[in-house]
Parts: structure tokens; C-alpha cells; sequence
């Protein structure tokens, strides 16, 4: 055990120093970030997992080597803190040898550059390992499966040109997070530590923005789902399961994305078909018998929803999404917490109708008599 940690180790401070800022350079080029990798010509790569194309090793033998750190960040056009995450990413402690930011949505009619688009340039003049792609097609998930078309056609184009690339693990982030300085290091840590963790999931929780005023409300939700969110990562560390690898900020290994695609939709590991793409992946990763986990160190900020009209929009829309998901296939064992989680609801729900019932019934009968202060308590159970 002792020798697979310092071997780990050596490994992530190899990595490590595989790329730093240094002297910009203005235009992105994956040759030139594998051409950097010299050090890698003569390393072994004991692994056991397959490249994110299907092809015959015995075609590989006299090709180079060469291992990369992708990240992946689908971007909405209108999004106007994907600095922050870019910024989180380039001063990791194990940095991405290749960011791929993908752009969707609609383009301002004014005509200008839109934020997201704006920031993403701009980051990548200074940096050559960030690569910047427009998207015709608008939607999270049409931006999630051409990562992964468009990762495999650069393996192709390289195998072609004498160069066996090799990604073992692809990070899925959202545009409006904030990671930790570590939390790359520590997820590759965690997942290699885990042969079958087919994914592992950053701690997250929500962040009060540097300068910005919040009202006594806005305060209110953001605590509200800062306790939410930390009771569900306690219970998914509890029992070393977690029932949806969300896109925040997950690791994932290229061979569980790889399978998964084999049996998704048209060859692709994200389904359209779905309002909860992630939680669908992570069933078919269980169904294909990996570990979903959380990281019990690795830490990234998010968004909070921050009025009741966006707060009620996002459960309902997960809400909707998971019944549709557990409709279409279901497994007792597998998904006992979510059916838990959705039974818990219905029985809460079922507790107000009959609340409102009794009451109502009990007002025409006479037999309740409430003042206008006595109402509003009344009233607060079924609003809460």
C-alpha cells in the first residue's frame, strides 16, 4: 500500500510539471502540447483501462506514448463567470494538460461577443492548453457528447501521425464553478485509488460571490441549500455511494465513458432523452458495475439559486427528470435511495393534502373558528 502511494505520488508531481504558466502562447495546438511531453517517450504505462476509441493494440507497439489530463467545460453563451472557472483550473496544483471549452447557445444581436465567449478567449491568448469551440447546435448535453466525438477524432488524427495518445480520465466541469486549488490532485488521487470508481465527484457547496450585496432573502436560500447539499454529501460518504455524479465538477475514467457509450444513446454517454443527463450516466456506469463516488477532500464552489421562482424551476425540473429516469428502468437494489428519496416526497405531500383537507372540512363544519392571525400559523405548514 505504501509503494502504490509514493508511486502515486511521483506521479501527480510528474504531472504537476508537465505544464505551468510560463511565456503565453497565442494560439492552441495539441501537437505542440504532445510534442512537449518528451519525458513520456520512455514511460511505461501499466493500466488497465482502454482508450476512448476501440482499436487493436497489437496497431500501437511502435507508436509513442503519450498520456493527457483533459478538461471539459460546457458553456452557456450568457454565462459571465466562466473566468472564475477558468482561472480555478489554471492554478491547480496538478494542472489540465488540455481544456476544451465548448460554447452553446444563443449569439447577442448587437453582434458583439458574448461574456462567456469573451472570457474564453481571452484566456485562451494567455494560455496554449485551452482550446475554444462554437457549437451550432444549443443544450448542454449536445455540448457533452461532442467533448467526446470530438476527443476521440484528435486520438485518430494523432495515431495517424505516430502518437498512441492515451486519456485515462476527462474532468466535466460547469462554467459557474469555483475549484479548489487541490481538488484535481485530489480526485485523481481518489480514482486511482478506486479501480472501479467509474467516476468521483467534487465536494461542492455554495459561495458567497467576493463583492457582491445580498439581500436578507437571497442570504436565506443560499444557507438553506449550503445545509441541504451538506447533509446529502454527509449521506453519500456515509454509505461510499453516490446516486448521481453531477456535472459540477466529476472525474471521470475514459473506459466507464467508453462502455457506457456502447449502450447509450446512438454510441453517445449522455442521453437528450433525459431532463437529468447526469443521473441517467450514472445509473448506466452502476448498471455496468462501477463505483459512483464523492471526494471526501476534493472541494468546488457553485451558484446557488437565490429566489424562489429559480429555486422551484431547478426541483422541479430534477424532480420531473428522476421520475422519468426511474420509469425507465428500475432496480429495486440499485436505486433504493432515490426511490427513497421520491417516496419521502410523495408521503410529505400526501401529509399536506390531508392537512388541508381535515382543515378545510373542519372550517365548514363550524367546528374550527381561526382569527386572521391564527390563518397565517395555519397556513405556514403547507407553504413550507
Amino acid at each position: 500500500m505504501a509503494t502504490n502511494s509514493a508511486a502515486r505520488k511521483s506521479k501527480t508531481q510528474s504531472r504537476a510539471l508537465r505544464y505551468r504558466k510560463g511565456s503565453p502562447k497565442k494560439t492552441f495546438d495539441l501537437q505542440k502540447i504532445v510534442n512537449q511531453k518528451s519525458e513520456l517517450q520512455t514511460e511505461i504505462f501499466e493500466t488497465e483501462f482502454e482508450n476512448l476509441v476501440s482499436f487493436d493494440r497489437a496497431t500501437t507497439q511502435n507508436l509513442t506514448k503519450k498520456e493527457l489530463l483533459v478538461g471539459v467545460i460546457p458553456a452557456y453563451t450568457k454565462e459571465d463567470r466562466l473566468d472564475v472557472a477558468l482561472q480555478s483550473l489554471i492554478d491547480q496544483t496538478v494542472p489540465l494538460d488540455w481544456i476544451l471549452i465548448l460554447l452553446n447557445g444563443p449569439e447577442p444581436k448587437n453582434g458583439k461577443l458574448s461574456p462567456a465567449e469573451k472570457q474564453a478567449r481571452e484566456f485562451a491568448r494567455k494560455h496554449s492548453n485551452i482550446e475554444v469551440i462554437k457549437l451550432d447546435q444549443a443544450g448542454k448535453v449536445n455540448a457533452l457528447n461532442y467533448s467526446y466525438v470530438y476527443i476521440n477524432r484528435k486520438i485518430r488524427e494523432l495515431r495517424t501521425q505516430g502518437v498512441d495518445l492515451q486519456v485515462p480520465y476527462a474532468l466535466y466541469l460547469d462554467a459557474d464553478v469555483r475549484c479548489e486549488e487541490e481538488m484535481v490532485e485530489h480526485l485523481l488521487e481518489e480514482i486511482d485509488d478506486n479501480p472501479q470508481a467509474g467516476g468521483v465527484m467534487a465536494r461542492y457547496s455554495f459561495e458567497f460571490q467576493e463583492g457582491r450585496k445580498y439581500s436578507a432573502a437571497e442570504r436565506s436560500f443560499l444557507y438553506s441549500q449550503r445545509a441541504e447539499f451538506a447533509m446529502k454529501t454527509v449521506e453519500q460518504q456515509t454509505r461510499r455511494r453516490t446516486e448521481i455524479l453531477g456535472g459540477q465538477a466529476t472525474l471521470f475514467r475514459a473506459e466507464a465513458l467508453a462502455k457506457a457509450a456502447k449502450i447509450g444513446y446512438k454510441n453517445l454517454p449522455w442521453s437528450p432523452n433525459t431532463k437529468v443527463e447526469d443521473a441517467e450516466l450514472t445509473r448506466v456506469l452502476q448498471t455496468l458495475g462501477y463505483k459512483t463516488l464523492t471526494s471526501t477532500k476534493a472541494r468546488a464552489w457553485v451558484d446557488a439559486m437565490l429566489n424562489a421562482h429559480s429555486w422551484v424551476k431547478q426541483r422541479e425540473k430534477w424532480q420531473d427528470g428522476h421520475l422519468e429516469d426511474l420509469s425507465l428502468e428500475m432496480n429495486i437494489v440499485r436505486d433504493k435511495y432515490r426511490l427513497s428519496e421520491q417516496f419521502a416526497l410523495g408521503w410529505n405531500l400526501l401529509i399536506r393534502m390531508v392537512f388541508v383537507a381535515v382543515f378545510s372540512t373542519g372550517i365548514i363544519m363550524n367546528k374550527i373558528s381561526l382569527d386572521q392571525q391564527a390563518l397565517v400559523l395555519a397556513a405556514l405548514p403547507i407553504c413550507l
